[in-house]
């Protein structure tokens, strides 16, 4: 039988250790360590794995080289000085008064009032409840408004007038606790509130209520005139009985401590105290402030619910088969409509539904099962307060509405439209129709306005910012922000943080001056764009867009004296104070080292005096563990901002506030002209003066050349 045998076996070289994989070793070390190499083809995934991971692990380091790198480069000024309160550490949220003279603190058992600048607790209100949400309004002399939303969503309004917090009322109580209040705004002067409910059936609306602020403010006065008459009818009964039992203990306890809103512990300090008669009158003079705390608001005029607005429903086919019935219930067309009435059929949106998926059926394989399945979230409200302008001129014939909102706009989560409602029309029905509708490419996703709201400025969901001039109905500004992200912070900045005019500066009257709009974005991106002028400036770039979800901003806040410094905080806990014409970096916060900002991602921080203070929550930190421990240990501490150095600048250049846009009529420009033109002609004579004394100069000095001249012709 032929065998054949493979000539020139040794010419084939075997392979050399250098040429084998790493993975494929014949020979290990020690024998317990050998193992069964993994088969195909998983050992061909086990090295794809290893190639991406070493690949990724490398663009990682580079990228946290580079950020040491521009960490290191610069290291903004540190300010460490701190006050600590350790009495209203369990605080759930602040607030400062519009005119910066007290801290609100909400607390879990109540409300506290907290002095700006001494720090001292000056009133109290307690109950078990959690208050959540805090909006103060200033409505007469040291009289304010002050209204919470507790965890249960229960509104109630209280008075901070006379040294004590007093509760008015509760708002939704009426229905068995069915609404709740997930939200409340206020106008600028508190002639109108904004609450935002729920209730069952995931049902949602928006209540506006007209606030009787003027009556409230001869109602509280009279109000606490008749608690002090009260007052000293009580300590003329207890001096009197005093006079007839001797030097016998007695209780000396002021009738308003058993009243909520005033301190629990004068209740308790002053009681069942042996006093002379000499002490006895010194308190009772000092408790004469404190009689007011004790005022019976039960006559109170009550706000006035006049609107009520729901979320537009989802659009729908319409069951009607002809057009003659469809448009009998369509409006008459002199406004732009929601679209909620239209001529579309059921039969077209499912035809049109089928076309879609039978097109699109290869992507639509591709969506996740819970992306299909998404179930809808309720939709939030979005309000502004806007007064009487060319647009919505209802109230400009009247004086008394000069300066006071007339009109709402409502906007959605989710949707496109803008809707204005009138609040002076006279209507049995609180859910009446928009006077105007403004619809946008984008969902909105932030309104804001100026403190005047002759601007309004609009985010969207696309990244677009837009703002209009509300007296003449124009856009001022429309840019795209973010590409990536969308809009979720909006502030104006007054005029003053711009030291030039972008009007003519020969015109006699008040010209448009720029204002900057402070816009953050959900890529952590926060930008000030400048807006209203004829000047190109440039937008500054504040705080730069990061991939990282920690990095980004969750707090932004603007001084109220020095508009240009921003305070901001992140999710890191890193507090830093921003110069937002520049974009520098100021400084930098710094709690102390055992403490941490609380809730990072929704810090409780405020500022107080007008920006001279800064209040922050933070916890303890434990110093064994890496977790922060719980509300015994959180304290409230508090920067002195009036005595940074770096900010001392800033405070020595305070400027007045200037108007954010200045309307000139033409009666009123001609005016001006013809004031300036007059006031021009006392200097008329001074001017011809100076003339005719140039003119003979002239005229003296041509005469002597001229008689030099026929001098030297007679030498000749």
């Amino acid at each position: 039988m032929p065998v054949y045998v493979r000539k020139n076996l040794m010419s084939i070289t075997p392979d050399t250790l250098t040429n084998l994989s790493s993975d494929e070793d014949d020979f290990l070390a020690d024998p317990d360590q050998l193992r069964d190499p993994l088969p195909q083809p998983f050992r061909l995934i086990n090295k794809l794995l290893v190639q991406i991971f070493d690949r990724a692990w490398e663009q990682l380091s580079i990228r946290e080289e580079v950020r040491v790198e521009e960490a290191a480069r610069y290291k903004p000024t540190q300010c460490e000085d701190a006050i600590q309160l350790e009495d209203l550490g369990k605080g759930t949220c602040l607030k400062e008064s519009p005119d910066g003279r007290y801290i609100f603190v909400g607390l879990p058992t109540g409300l506290a009032v907290l002095d700006a600048t001494q720090h001292i607790i000056l009133a109290n209100w307690e109950q078990d409840v959690a208050i959540s949400v805090l909006e103060i309004s200033l409505i007469g002399v040291q009289m304010y408004l002050v209204t919470t939303i507790d965890e249960l969503g229960i509104l109630r309004m209280f008075f901070y007038a006379f040294g004590g917090i007093h509760l008015f009322r509760i708002l939704n109580d009426q229905d068995g606790m069915k609404a709740q209040a997930t939200g409340v705004t206020l106008s600028n002067e508190a002639d109108y509130m904004a609450v935002s409910m729920t209730g069952g059936n995931d049902e949602v609306w928006l209540d506006v209520y007209k606030v009787p602020r003027d009556n409230w403010q001869q109602e509280l006065e009279t109000a606490a005139n008749n608690a002090l008459k009260h007052g000293s009818q009580a300590k003329t009964r207890m001096e009197q009985a005093h006079d007839a039992v001797g030097d016998q203990p007695i209780d000396v306890s002021d009738p308003s401590d058993h009243i909520s809103g005033v301190p629990l512990e004068r209740s308790t300090s002053k009681s069942q105290i042996p006093l002379s008669r000499t002490q006895s009158m010194d308190i009772v003079t000092e408790s004469k402030t404190s009689d007011a705390k004790a005022m019976n608001l039960s006559n109170l005029s009550r706000p006035v619910h006049i609107l009520r607005v729901k979320p537009p429903p989802p659009f729908t086919g319409t069951a009607n088969c002809t057009p003659q019935v469809a448009l009998s219930k369509l409006d008459d067309g002199v406004i732009l409509g929601s679209g909620a009435k239209h001529l579309i059929t059921e039969a077209h949106c499912d035809l049109r539904s089928t076309v879609f998926q039978h097109l699109h059926e290869r992507d639509l394989k591709c969506l996740r099962k819970d992306e299909e399945a998404k179930t809808p979230t309720r939709p939030q409200s979005l309000c502004v307060f806007l007064n009487a302008g060319r647009m919505l001129p209802v109230g400009l014939e009247l004086p008394a509405n000069t300066g006071r909102p007339n009109s709402i706009a409502v906007a959605w989560s989710g949707s496109t439209n803008l809707y204005h409602y009138s609040l002076l029309k006279q209507a049995k029905d609180i859910e009446h129709k928009p006077e105007m509708v403004w619809p946008h490419s984008s969902p909105i996703t932030v309104l804001s306005t100026t403190p005047c709201t002759s601007l309004l400025a609009i985010g969207l969901q696309n990244g677009m910012l837009l703002v209009w001039d509300m007296l003449y109905g124009i856009p001022l500004k429309v840019q795209k922000v973010s590409s990536s992200g969308f809009v979720t912070y909006i502030k104006f900045l007054n005029p003053n943080v711009l030291s030039e005019s972008t009007g003519g500066t020969n015109a006699p009257y008040a010209t448009k001056q720029p204002c900057i709009v402070l816009v953050g974005c959900s890529d952590g991106s926060l930008t000030s764009i400048p807006c209203g002028g004829t000047q190109t400036t440039q937008n500054v770039s504040i705080v730069k867009k990061s991939t990282y979800e920690v990095e980004k901003l969750c707090f932004i806040q603007t001084f109220p004296l020095i508009p240009q410094v921003i305070l901001t905080a992140c999710k890191t806990g890193t507090v830093m104070l921003y110069d937002a014409v520049k974009g520098d970096v100021i400084c930098e916060i710094l709690l102390p080292e055992s403490y941490q900002l609380s809730i990072p991602w929704s810090p409780v921080i405020t500022l107080g005096a007008e920006g001279q203070m800064l209040f922050m929550k933070a916890n303890k930190v434990n110093s064994d563990k890496d977790y922060i421990l719980q509300n015994e240990d959180s304290s409230i501490f508090v920067f002195q901002l009036r005595s940074a150095p770096p900010l001392e600048s800033y405070w020595q250049n305070v400027q007045e506030p200037q108007p954010f846009t200045v309307h000139i009529s033409t009666e009123k420009r001609f005016d001006a002209y013809l004031a300036d033109r007059l006031a021009a002609q006392n200097k008329r004579q001074i001017r011809m003066q100076d003339r005719w004394k140039k003119l003979k100069n002239d005229v003296d000095i041509v005469q002597k050349l001229r008689h030099a001249k026929v001098d030297q012709n007679r030498d000749r």
